[in-house]
């Protein structure tokens, strides 16, 4: 895995475990950031929601 794609996992768990999420020197720019953290929050770690991660 390359470093942007372990970057990318970091925020989508982040925002997926509703963690806050520290920026590192990864390289990505804040706005790279922002449409990851956007697109990670539609999702639901529980399994309820409109796209959930559990119960398919």
């Amino acid at each position: 895995m390359n470093k942007f794609t372990k970057e990318i996992a970091n925020i989508l768990e982040a925002q997926i475990d509703n963690k806050p999420y520290e920026i590192q020197a990864s390289g990505l720019t804040q706005e790279q950031i922002e449409e990851i953290t956007k697109f990670a929050s539609r999702y639901s770690k529980s399994g309820f929601g409109f796209f959930p991660l559990k119960g398919r």
